[in-house]
């Protein structure tokens, strides 16, 4: 997972205000005669109101600084995952997102009622199971007090069955989603995102647009996996004429899930196809955000001999390519450096590694990994590095290093934006 350093340029900020948020703003003027939406309707409503152009075109960090109620609302659209669930099923999405949640000898420990309560997840006690729905919901008093005095009051019986909770769950789904919906038109909890009456719908972006966003990102690799491409090609034949992309247009938060996000530029992820049509799809996980996140220095590609503590003569073994790179004895892997405790960055890390399948899909590169450890054992030490960097030194040839020169990469301050320049970053830099 690289970080997207870039954000979209002025003139198509500009061009989407014109043919998207204008039309956005048009229906919230029918509903509410501003151009404001309110996104949360129980409790104070008038807090959580937001304009709609700050919500469609600026960065998400600065709109959860400037409305509050924007953590609140996720946390709220996130709470319908937990319908229907069983009780394993339950405390593994609540483990991937909560971190103050912990596990002892197979059990889960949550911190209830001002104690520590143990929840076996093997048996079928109800007790442990209702004290589980009060856990989650009793969390919207972190945001919001009022509204969480409001929901249990409306909802007495909430924790005790799973009708009840559910019941729960469907009314703040439906209270949030109705907030979006257009003027005398109402959220049908049977149908699917694409034929609910939302104000903000992603169908107000057309195929045109959505290559403008893709071109203007100017985005190259793939941010999830840092393995595929993502290049603009122009179809000459084609009626529109217009520059495409071999990207996906991501929505970072499911469109179906947080549909106040559907249009926000912010929500864009420009990846690759594997990644958004394969492998996430419509998957939930805890995953880092790649506007603001990334794996950095603390999460980095490893390449070691299963089983065996790495000493000279193994290390030798490698660099000679004595260990073929297919053997099942060498693993390439993704490893926290230092080992990171359970905060939010390390549930974020387990999540990406999970969700795209990283250390499945790079197995099959060990055989690139192998030839860096080699290059630099062969090539960057001694004489020949000595005479090569002479040469570059010498020649007419425009400034280059003898890490570009030999791998083909630049990494200019971990700025990875090549097919699996992070991989090749760490093993040159921490094989010896």
């Amino acid at each position: 997972m690289i970080k997207i350093n870039k954000w979209f340029d002025e003139d198509i900020i500009n061009c989407y205000k014109d043919e998207v948020v204008k039309e956005v703003i048009k229906k919230t003027n029918v509903k509410y005669g501003s151009d404001n939406i309110k996104y949360i309707n129980f409790g104070n409503t008038d807090m959580y109101c937001i304009n709609v152009e700050e919500l469609l075109t600026s960065k998400l960090n600065e709109l959860r600084t400037k409305y509050k109620g924007l953590d609140l609302y996720m946390y709220l659209c996130r709470l319908k995952k937990y319908k229907g669930k069983t009780k394993i099923d339950f405390i593994e999405y609540l483990y991937m997102w909560d971190t103050t949640v912990k596990r002892e000898e197979g059990k889960c420990i949550i911190h209830l009622r001002g104690k520590d309560i143990t929840i076996d997840p093997e048996t079928s006690n109800r007790e442990e199971f209702k004290n589980l729905r009060e856990y989650v919901i009793e969390q919207i008093k972190n945001y919001d007090r009022d509204i969480y005095e409001e929901l249990i009051n409306s909802f007495s019986n909430y924790y005790k069955t799973k009708n009840d909770f559910d019941a729960l769950l469907d009314y703040i789904d439906e209270s949030l989603s109705e907030c979006l919906c257009e003027k005398d038109e109402k959220f049908d909890a049977a149908s699917k995102y694409a034929s609910q009456p939302y104000i903000i719908h992603y169908d107000k972006i057309n195929a045109e647009m959505r290559n403008k966003l893709l071109s203007s990102l100017g985005i190259s690799v793939c941010p999830y996996c840092n393995r595929q491409y993502i290049t603009m090609w122009h179809d000459e034949e084609a009626d529109d004429e217009e520059d495409h992309s071999t990207a996906d247009l991501d929505h970072f938060y499911i469109k179906s899930d947080y549909p106040l996000f559907a249009l926000s530029l912010f929500n864009f992820i420009p990846s690759c196809q594997i990644c958004n049509s394969r492998f996430k799809g419509g998957k939930v996980r805890n995953t880092l955000y790649p506007y603001e996140e990334e794996f950095g220095r603390n999460i980095q590609f490893q390449l070691e001999l299963e089983g065996q503590t790495p000493n000279e003569e193994l290390q030798l073994k490698k660099w000679l390519g004595a260990v073929n790179a297919s053997s099942d004895k060498l693993k390439l892997s993704l490893t926290h450096v230092p080992e990171s405790d359970r905060d939010d960055f390390s549930l974020k890390v387990d999540g990406s590694k999970k969700l795209f399948r990283l250390d499945e899909v790079y197995d099959c590169h060990k055989g690139k990994a192998v030839e860096v450890v080699l290059k630099k054992r062969i090539y960057l030490e001694g004489a020949y590095k000595k005479y090569v960097d002479d040469f570059l030194e010498k020649s007419d040839i425009p400034s280059i290093s003898l890490e570009k020169f030999l791998l083909g990469y630049d990494w200019n301050d971990d700025n990875f934006d090549e097919p699996l320049s992070k991989m090749t970053y760490d093993i040159f830099h921490s094989s010896k």
